[in-house]
């Protein structure tokens, strides 16, 4: 493979904190890499030096001569933000021009926009599918090397799954920062980790990866502790003859105390490198209810939060026992938060609670994807002890083990980050010891640790759950049970593979290789209208119910672009 890019970091510092120490890194061509480490590790710090953005302390960076690299950036550039433009402008932004033009909405169509959506403005749109845009800006230059720094943040499964067959088509080489296991498994070959100021590669996606480093890990560790084992045996075995020599004066005895302290010296240099691992290790503490049931609902209507003589969608009669582990399945916008928030209105205030009854014994925990909760001036000390029951000692504690030490402590709560305001609500939940959680996208803000360390906690609970998430992994490893909002009514399935096969099922990426550029000789052309039309016939096939009009609607569109061209 051809190298694109080779850094060599010997230390890099950011706001007086080392962050790598000896790091190597080379990229070649095609490589798709994915880059996983903590919260606070370095990931965006490294995409930063490898772009250009700002120089090792001391080591260097070396691109390929000629090298085009791009970074998909994080934030609408203010220029665009300030201009409110469209969402087609803004792609063609990045490389105006007549062919380009024909480019940018061929991409945005393979990205899940349709005719309508790419003239909308550019603010009007959700911040996962503004990220979709930016990602779009990035691929119409034509890098050699693309930087994505958490993409997937955000996107509902529509757009996940539209940018990993995006992605899979991509003619170049990408470095991919993402929390999403899933993701990661789809779009990466290789994985990189990042811990103890360094960086490990292993040749496999993200889940395969992971394995082979825990395997790795565990025989680290096993192999420091018979190494421990030995080295203290013979730290005694030379305080003996030390002991010896000196009571009995005998020179040999001491030569020999003071050999073997040399060797034990030499073996303590030589000890098996464990890994610290993440510093953070979130936990759940979480109750249990006697009751046999947690929640019943009546047949009900589950109203649109903006005008309440339209509904939603219907839910029939519905009971939660208590211990379930349920997964909330639906669309962005059919309305999962908004019956999540009926229910959390229903425990708090009972007698208007309706057709939704919680069992008397149901202590509720509620994870509000937006952390509205967790906002404000307010010190964060003061947030946990106004919200818990708990002394000022014990919250002190909890909030140490979470990852707070004193001055994070003081801050106030409007200068956390996400994942410092996500931790901080998990601690809170945790020191409440609700046996009811409902965890709305709990995910959002959590590094990879994090996520699987609340799976490990959620999992071994015998809490009742209820949860939305666009992390597959975490559903699939979680939910014992599975609702799916799908033509207005909320119905019970065995598995989410029905709805995953759903998402998948309205691709709006065409998987044919051309893809990733316009088409070059009338072959190629020809090639994709019959891509396209079998398609189209393959999904009105399908059962009425089943069909998507608009999906058709944007394969035809594309299709009649393809005759212009002709």
């Amino acid at each position: 493979m051809s190298l694109l890019l080779r850094a060599e970091i010997n230390s890099h510092n950011e706001g007086g904190r080392p962050l790598f120490e000896g790091l190597e890194l080379a990229v070649s061509r095609g490589e798709r890499l994915g880059l996983v480490g903590h919260n606070g590790c370095g990931k965006s710090t490294l995409l930063a030096l490898l772009a250009g953005d700002k120089p090792p302390d001391d080591g260097k960076v070396r691109p390929r001569k000629g090298l085009r690299l791009a970074q998909v950036e994080q934030f609408v550039p203010a220029r665009l933000e300030a201009s409110n433009v469209l969402v087609l402008d803004a792609v063609l932004d990045a490389s105006p021009g007549a062919r380009e033009a024909w480019r940018a909405e061929a991409l945005l169509f393979q990205l899940g926009f349709d005719a309508h959506s790419i003239r909308l403005p550019l603010q009007a749109l959700s911040g996962g599918r503004q990220t979709l845009v930016l990602v779009a800006r990035t691929i119409l230059r034509d890098p050699d090397l693309m930087l994505l720094d958490e993409p997937s943040n955000h996107l509902d499964l529509d757009s996940l799954v539209a940018l990993e067959q995006r992605l899979k088509s991509f003619r170049g080489a990408y470095l991919i920062v993402s929390h999403d296991r899933r993701f990661l498994d789809r779009v990466t070959e290789e994985t990189i980790f990042m811990r103890d100021r360094q960086i490990l590669r292993i040749r496999r996606p993200y889940s395969e990866a992971k394995q082979r480093l825990n395997a790795a890990d565990e025989a680290a560790c096993a192999a420091r502790a018979a190494e421990e084992k030995k080295i203290d045996s013979l730290r005694r075995s030379a305080q003996r003859l030390a002991t010896w020599g000196r009571d009995f004066d005998n020179e040999d005895l001491s030569k020999r105390a003071k050999a073997m302290k040399k060797r034990i010296e030499r073996l303590q240099d030589e000890r098996t490198f464990v890994t610290s691992g993440s510093p953070l290790a979130l936990s759940l503490d979480l109750g249990a209810s006697r009751s046999k049931l947690a929640l019943k609902i009546e047949d009900t209507q589950v109203p649109h939060p903006a005008d309440a003589t339209r509904s939603l969608f219907n839910v029939p009669e519905t009971a939660f026992r208590n211990g379930d582990r349920i997964a909330l399945l639906g669309e962005n916008g059919v309305g999962k938060s908004t019956f999540i928030r009926l229910i959390v209105e229903a425990a708090r205030d009972p007698e208007n609670a309706g057709d939704i009854r919680l069992s008397p014994q149901t202590k509720l925990g509620y994870f509000d994807q937006e952390l509205t909760e967790v906002s404000g001036g307010m010190r964060m000390i003061d947030y946990a002890l106004k919200r818990v029951p708990l002394d000022a000692q014990a919250v002190v504690a909890r909030l140490g083990r979470a990852g707070f030490d004193e001055a994070d402590r003081t801050k106030p709560l409007s200068v956390l980050s996400g994942g410092e305001r996500a931790r901080l609500l998990f601690a809170v939940l945790s020191m409440r010891a609700p046996n009811f959680l409902i965890l709305d996208e709990p995910t959002n803000h959590l590094d990879i640790d994090g996520r699987e360390h609340i799976e490990a906690e959620l999992a071994k609970s015998r809490a009742t759950l209820l949860i939305t998430s666009h992390d597959r992994l975490f559903t699939e490893a979680l939910a014992t049970r599975f609702f799916w909002i799908q033509d207005g009514r909320l119905i019970e399935v065995p598995s989410p593979q029905a709805y995953f096969d759903s998402v998948r099922a309205d691709d709006p990426g065409l998987s044919v290789a051309a893809e990733s550029s316009s088409p070059e000789s009338e072959d190629e052309v020809l090639e994709r209208i019959l891509e396209i039309e079998a398609k189209i016939e393959s999904m009105l096939r399908r059962k009425r119910k089943h069909q998507k009009p608009e999906q058709v609607s944007r394969w035809r569109e594309e299709v009649s672009r393809l005759h212009e061209l002709l």
